[in-house]
């Protein structure tokens, strides 16, 4: 477990000061059973920085984008940091307007050759039902997509996190 969180730190350092789609792991690990002690060796390499770029918001109905976008705490052109995003995600969810909110990039860079790339990013939401109507197939579908992505990327913790966020009287029967 202490080796997997060195790795995750790093790949989480690199994320936070402008590399996106780090690749790191474990070159090496020795164990010296006399001293009881382990000596690991890590690769990384950071890929292209990038910035952030458009950003494309999607899932609103009564709630106007300006909300949205007056609350991205990062300009178009800025370099990429990962902890803007999480910061994003905190702030929608804590206004009670959101039962869920997404923000990605692409899974992978696109080598268009230049240094830098510029991150296109997505904010997904479904707006938190006033009275949910089981009749509504819109608001279902999205619903549907959006937690069929959360556990996709996100696992069991996802959804955990997805079904606390649902209105109390929606019925998953």
């Amino acid at each position: 477990p202490a080796i997997e969180d060195g790795i995750d730190k790093l790949r989480d350092m690199l994320r936070e000061y402008g590399h996106p789609f780090p690749r790191t792991g474990i070159r090496e690990a020795v164990v010296n059973h006399e001293s009881r002690t382990m000596s690991v060796r890590y690769f990384f390499d950071p890929g292209p920085q990038a910035r952030f770029g458009p950003v494309t918001i999607e899932g609103l109905g009564r709630v106007h984008p300006d909300y949205i976008r007056k609350k991205i705490p990062w300009a178009e052109g800025q370099r990429y940091r990962a902890s803007l995003i999480d910061r994003l995600r905190a702030k929608l969810l804590q206004d009670g307007l959101f039962n869920l909110v997404t923000i990605t990039g692409p899974e992978k860079p696109e080598d268009n050759g230049r240094e830098e790339l510029d991150l296109p990013m997505t904010i997904a939401v479904v707006e938190r039902a006033t009275a949910f109507d089981a009749d509504n197939p819109d608001l279902t579908l999205r619903m549907a997509a959006l937690l069929h992505d959360t556990i996709r990327n996100h696992g069991k913790t996802g959804v955990r996190r997805f079904l606390h966020r649902l209105p109390q009287r929606v019925s998953l029967a």
